[in-house]
Formats: C-alpha cells, sequence, structure tokens
C-alpha cells in the first residue's frame, strides 16, 4: 500500500513546528498571513510591532513566528536560533539576540537598535560585507563560520568583544587593537 505524500505546505509547518520544539525560546506560530504587501523573498527577523522586546520570523509564505525575549539577571534575550532565518530588518529592543544555526545572509542598518550581544556562530558566513552590525553590539559571535578575513570597518568599533573560533582565517594582514591600555 502506497503511503501518503505530505504536500509541501504541510512540510514547511512540520518543519517549523519541529524548528520551535527543539528552540528553547517562547515562539509560537500564528495561523495568520502577516506580510505587509509583498511576500519577502528571505526568511526575516523583524522587531514586533507589537512588543518592542519581541521578534517575528516572516517567511516567504507569509507564515510568522512569534519569539518572546526571556529576562534573567537584568539581561533580556531573544533566541532566534535554528529558524532557517535569512534576513535581519531590525532589531528587537534586548540585551542580546541568539542567531546562531541560520543561514543569515543579510542585516539591514537598523539605527533603533539597541542590541549589544549578537550570536551569529554556525550561519556558513564567508564575508561580512553585508552585515550591517549595529553601533550598539559590544560582544560579536562569529564562530563556526567560514570566514577567511575581515576587511575595515566590518566590525563595529564599539565590539569590545569578538570570537571567532573554528572559521578559515588563516592569516591576518593587519590587526590593529586601539586604545588596549589601560591605568589603573
Amino acid at each position: 500500500m502506497r503511503q501518503p505524500r505530505l504536500r509541501q505546505r504541510e512540510l514547511v509547518v512540520i518543519f517549523m513546528l519541529s524548528a520551535i520544539l527543539v528552540c528553547s525560546t517562547v515562539a509560537r506560530i500564528l495561523p495568520t498571513t502577516a506580510c505587509e504587501g509583498a511576500a519577502p523573498t528571505l526568511a526575516t527577523l523583524r522587531r514586533s510591532a507589537n512588543v518592542a522586546s519581541a521578534a517575528e520570523v516572516v517567511y516567504h509564505n507569509c507564515t510568522v513566528v512569534d519569539i518572546s525575549s526571556i529576562s534573567r539577571n537584568g539581561i533580556t534575550t531573544i533566541d532566534a536560533s535554528n529558524l532557517n532565518i535569512q534576513a535581519v530588518s531590525s532589531f528587537p529592543d534586548v540585551t542580546t539576540v541568539l542567531l546562531s544555526g541560520n543561514q543569515i545572509t543579510t542585516i539591514h542598518d537598523d539605527p533603533d537598535a539597541t542590541v549589544k550581544t549578537v550570536d551569529l556562530s554556525l550561519n556558513g558566513l564567508t564575508r561580512l560585507n553585508a552585515l550591517a552590525i549595529p553601533r550598539t553590539v559590544t560582544e560579536l559571535v562569529l564562530d563556526g563560520n567560514s570566514i577567511s578575513g575581515l576587511d575595515d570597518g566590518e566590525i563595529p568599533a564599539t565590539v569590545t568583544a569578538l570570537s571567532l573560533k573554528n572559521n578559515s582565517i588563516m592569516m591576518l594582514k593587519h590587526i590593529f587593537i586601539r586604545q588596549n591600555i589601560t591605568q589603573a
């Protein structure tokens, strides 16, 4: 007897539900089509229109995943890991945004961003030139990508902690560490 085949839409819903169950974040799928105008071509994370400290992921079929923030010890975090996100249009008003295990290729400029820590581990990044890292970021995690080098200006001057573990950096032509000597 032949097994029934799942349609693409059913597979997308099953995949998204499994991603949500694996993720430790409070997330839920909204059954509505919540696209403003045309559907996005990339799965996009954006700040929620309703709650500034929450986020939404909008997929190409206009499915929306709501992500609530979690607060512990004065640090508010959005965990949007492993949700197949490809772009970030705006950051929620939180201290930390975890975006590991996605396929982020684009981060749009967000002049209203307040985020301090961004984790972009395991995104398959080879370059940072399409990523507008907010100027508020002080800690940037880029572990487990395929970055082979960094160009001037790709890392904001505000970043004081940078992690590049398990990348493809073989050699650095220049490294400038400005104003790193402090007086007691």
